[in-house]
């Protein structure tokens, strides 16, 4: 090969180098200008395609949803948080007393477990004895008689010879009243009622005697008025309408003795 044919065969790979090189940087020309311009027309497609523009803003509206509220709406959070507490406190309240009214009856409980063992060993010692069993059954028959009258207290005749109920007593009012009925078959009269009062923990603050001095016929209900437990301090019964507005107690009764014909 002549010195000729050498240099044109050169020539010609450098002109093939050449044009590949040309064609390698118009392909990466194109791809830039194509990365350009979708860059550049990307917000044009997030206005045509409304989901896209939408996901992509939810992180920015919601934020602005929690962290940017106008007065208005802060002061009916502060609303509702304030009615949130007042319910709270409320629901406590009722659960006390709930917890005073399961005191309360623990103790009648234990009351009336105390009675029924006394009245056990009462009817073991008439059992026991039939002179003393002989001398109990003729006292009814004293009892009835006209010309007579028997005070009896709750230890020697029956506990429920009276039945009190319909206790009332309201804010600011210096009158309670309730009522006793006659729950025996014979009138009684001159009957003592020991009300105690608590307070809604079930402590017992102080107690007084009622004397009844009247005759209630068999099945009959009077009504007894007294002065309102410390009325003037806005105490209240506890179910009362108006227990919400003042310092609300409750009562328990006793029946002490009472006279029958």
């Amino acid at each position: 090969m002549s010195n000729d044919d050498y240099q044109n065969k050169e020539n010609v790979e450098n002109a093939s180098m050449g044009c590949m090189i040309i064609a390698i940087f118009l392909v990466c020309l194109g791809a830039m200008a194509t990365y350009v311009y979708r860059h550049m027309t990307a917000p044009n497609e997030e206005e045509t395609n409304p989901k896209t523009s939408q996901s992509l803003s939810l992180p920015k509206l919601f934020t602005d949803t929690i962290i940017q509220l106008t007065p208005e709406q802060w002061t009916e959070h502060m609303e509702a948080l304030n009615n949130n507490r007042i319910a709270l406190n409320e629901n406590r309240q009722l659960v006390n007393e709930l917890y005073a009214d399961i005191n309360l009856l623990k103790q009648e409980q234990q009351e009336l477990q105390y009675t029924i063992k006394n009245l056990q060993k009462e009817l073991n010692q008439l059992k026991s004895s039939p002179s003393k069993s002989s001398q109990t059954s003729n006292v009814p028959k004293v009892v009835q008689k006209k010309s007579s009258n028997k005070t009896l207290s709750i230890d020697k005749y029956r506990p429920d010879a009276i039945i009190i109920a319909g206790y009332e007593h309201d804010l600011a009012s210096p009158k309670a009243r309730f009522s006793i009925r006659n729950n025996i078959d014979v009138p009684i009269s001159n009957c003592t009622i020991r009300i105690s009062y608590y307070d809604m923990k079930g402590n017992r603050e102080a107690y007084r005697d009622v004397e009844c001095n009247m005759t209630i016929e068999p099945n009959i209900a009077r009504i007894i008025e007294i002065e309102g437990y410390e009325w003037k301090n806005n105490y209240v019964y506890h179910k009362s309408k108006t227990a919400a507005q003042g310092k609300p107690y409750k009562v328990d009764f006793t029946l002490m003795s009472y006279t029958h014909k």
